[in-house]
Order: structure tokens, then sequence, then C-alpha cells
């Protein structure tokens, strides 16, 4: 594995105006207390640069990142700040004080850039040493890490790893997009669609999902006050995988559409039932949750009846009354799919899929917003823990291949923590043009050469 050198550890502070507070803090919503133990989130760019002899790329490009950070965090405040839950405290929120800084590592690699950021198959641990480590303890846990990588002559990776209780991916993907915007134009303000907003009011909680989940976060250690806020491991994701980058280009995605079209009609013409929308997305999830099933040889494996599909879905213009598009926090609900192993796996099987996941879809635009959590809490959601459920992170709306810091588009963008969760990660297609679907996996070497295959050969299926 490769070895970073001249490692750096800065902490970065918000330029902030003379008149600021010494100390304030945001309060954290249903919405966040979910995430308030799970693993963070890490996401990785790769930015393709050549030095010129006289100007290297530490002297042309990390002075304009780390200024146009600090200029950033003055208006991403939170990021700087810590999670706190203290005794005098009935919540957690996050605190940000004076002393709020944001950690900065700064490192060089001896990696082969074009190799990590190619679409071919990657050891999943070559990226480990390219994202911070979030700095948590049992008292404090810090919202958000930063790490610059130089790799000499050819570009850098930024690796972001943030805490799922402060923000969501959206909320994520807008800091991104705010701090390359002060990077590549200069200045220090933010235009309105790139401007945090920070109002909770309006996110009501009409079923107390919020304190029963922080009920359950302090019984999480025994019967006495557990306010830990170490994070806990709750996926059994194999070790030593790697990672694949597949493809669903327009006309493929089309094939997919008309093919499911025809079998749903056929399928539901006696019932007189209406078809779901079949979607990007829905089309997109339905085939890699069918590729996976049967790459996992699950139709196969004695007493699995059934495997599940669960997605994230953006929640801010689904709140009555809705809230902007801007809004910083977690602000996700959850739609989930069950369907017969036998079913995903059989003749129909993206058809089945693609109705389970539509429907699922079509239950949060129809108010089912809440479902989904209060499903957690009581534990229904995973009744058996011998099933297996496919979940999705990252999403096509986020549009992060856009990023661009004053160097240019990035060229691979990747979700480094789906091979601990053993995530889908979505995105859209790195040339932002063709409308079509980035799919990244991290599976154990047999199983991304099987699913690979299932891949290609579905989508020749469909043209012949």
């Amino acid at each position: 594995m490769a070895t970073l050198n001249a490692v750096k550890i800065l902490q970065i502070c918000p330029v902030a105006p003379p008149d600021s507070p010494a100390q304030s803090s945001l309060p954290l919503t249903f919405f966040d207390a979910v995430w308030l133990r799970f693993f963070p989130t890490q996401r990785l760019f790769f930015y393709e640069v050549t030095s010129q002899s006289d100007h290297p790329i530490s002297d042309s490009i990390l002075p304009k990142l780390k200024h146009s950070l600090s200029l950033t965090l003055h208006h991403f405040l939170p990021l700087a700040g810590t999670i706190v839950w203290p005794p005098t405290s009935a919540e957690p929120f996050i605190r940000i004080d004076a002393n709020s800084a944001l950690q900065l590592t700064i490192a060089e690699s001896d990696a082969d850039f074009h190799h990590l950021s190619g679409n071919n198959f990657r050891d999943s641990a070559e990226y480990h040493p390219l994202v911070p480590t979030l700095p948590v303890s049992e008292v404090e846990a810090r919202v958000m890490a930063v790490q610059i990588t130089l790799f000499s002559g050819t570009g850098f990776s930024i690796g972001i790893t943030s805490h799922h209780a402060a923000l969501d991916g959206r909320a994520a993907a807008l800091f991104v997009k705010a701090w390359a915007s002060l990077c590549k134009l200069g200045g220090a303000s933010l235009p309105p669609e790139l401007t945090p907003f920070y109002e909770r009011a309006d996110i009501g909680d009409p079923k107390g999902i919020k304190q029963r989940y922080l009920d359950g976060w302090e019984k999480s250690g025994g019967p006495n006050s557990n306010r830990s806020l170490m994070l806990i491991d709750e996926f059994n994701a194999p070790s030593n995988t790697i990672r694949g980058t597949f493809m669903l280009r327009p006309d493929d995605i089309e094939k997919l559409r008309e093919k499911v079209g025809q079998t749903l009609m056929e399928r539901k013409k006696k019932k007189q039932e209406e078809l779901p929308r079949l979607s990007t997305f829905v089309l997109t999830c339905a085939y890699v949750w069918v590729c996976l099933v049967k790459a996992e040889g699950l139709e196969s494996k004695d007493g699995l009846a059934h495997t599940g599909f669960l997605f994230s879905a953006d929640c801010r213009g689904r709140l009555e009354p809705p809230i902007p598009a801007t809004y910083f926090g977690n602000c996700v609900g959850g739609g989930f799919a069950r369907v017969k192993v036998g079913d995903v796996a059989g003749e129909d099987g993206v058809a089945v899929a693609a109705e389970a996941i539509g429907d699922a879809v079509s239950s949060l635009n129809n108010g089912g917003l809440y479902e989904h959590l209060e499903r957690l809490l009581s534990q229904d959601l995973f009744p058996h823990k011998s099933e297996k459920w496919i979940t999705v992170a990252g999403s096509p709306q986020f549009e992060l291949y856009t990023v661009d810091f004053g160097w240019g588009r990035a060229r691979r963008t990747e979700v480094v923590s789906v091979d601990r969760t053993g995530a889908v990660a979505l995105s859209e297609s790195r040339d932002g043009r063709s409308g079509g679907i980035e799919i990244g996996l991290a599976l154990s070497e047999g199983k991304m050469e099987v699913f690979a295959s299932l891949f290609v050969k579905g989508l020749e299926a469909l043209k012949s």
C-alpha cells in the first residue's frame, strides 16, 4: 500500500468578524438524533493537475485551498464545532466557541494517482489513507475533518469525513460547492443558492421521535444514564474488499424502462393496478439489487426468504411547510422495500424490484415520512437478522462532479465509507452531460467478478 509523507495536521479557524459571539450552539432535530453514534460518512474527490517545473502543486494549490476553506467556515460555523451532550443538557447539540476549528491534514502520497482515480478495480484499502479520521471521544465528537493529499506532478485529492448527526449528504454537498466557489472565484461572500439555512423552527416532531431515539441512545450501554458519543459499528461488511465502478448510460436506462414497463403491464393488467413511476433512480436501484442478490448467491442460502432495499430520500420539500434546499443539517427520510429472494432472483426480478422500490417512493410522497423512523424504533424494519438488506449512499442529485476548485471538474469522486457499510454509492456520470448514473460498490473479489459479469450480460440481453 502507498505511504503518506510530510503529514501535517492543522487547525483551520473560521474567518469571523470582530463582533462575532464568543460561544453559540446549534440544536439537533429528530432527523439528526437518528445518526448520533453511527459511523461517519467519508467522501473523496480526485483532481488532476499537471504541475509546472517552476510552480509545484503544493505552492499553487495549498494556499488557495486553505484560505478559501477558512472563508467558507465563516458561513458554515457548525463544521468547526463539536457535538456534545453535557450533564446539564437534556439533549445533545453542536457547540461552537472561540476555539472552534476544523482539523485539516496535509499529506503527500507516492500512490498511482491515475490508478486510484480510474475505472479499474481497486483495493478498497488503498483509499483509507486519503480520508481523515474524525476525532471522537466519550464526551465530544468533531463535526468534520478534511485531508488534502498531493500526488507529485499529477494532482491532488480532498478527503472529507463528516459526522452524520450534524449533516446529511445534501448539506455536505452544499459545503463542498461553497468552498469550491470561494476558491475558484475569490471573494468572501456566497450566492443565495450556496448560503446555508439554519432555522429549525419549521421542523416539527409530532410523534416525539427525537426523544425516543435519545432515550434509546442513553440506554444503549445499560440501564444507567449513558451519554457516550463513541461511535458504534452496526455493520458486518467483509474485509479485504475491492471497489468497482459501473455505469448505466441513458440508452441502458431507457431499455430497462421499456422492458420493466412491459413486464409490469402484463403482470398488472388482470388486476387493473396503476404502474409505479419508473424513474431513473428506481430502475437503477432495481437493476443493481437483482445483480447483487445473484452475486451474493442469496437464492441458494437456506432460511433466507426475503431481501430488502433501504434508501434515503430528501425531505426538505416534503415537510409542511417545506424548507429551503440549502437547509444545513439532516433532513432525510427512508424508503424500504422487502420482497422474496426468489422473486428478485427470478426471470422478472428487475420488474419485481422496481415495483417494490417504486411503491416505497410513492409511500414517502403520500405522507409516509415518519413511518420509516417509527419502524426502526419498533425494530420492525429488521425483524430477521438473517435477511440481507441493501442500502444506498450518495445521490446523482448532488452533482458532485461539477465541483470545480479552479482546476477543472473532479476526475473521480468516491464514497469511501461504503466498504464499511456495504452500501451502493450512486452519483451522476462523470462527464456531466450524458444523464447516466455511476454506481460504486465494495465487494469481495469473487463476488465483484460475478456482479460485473451479471451487470454486463444483463444489459447486453436488453439490446438483443
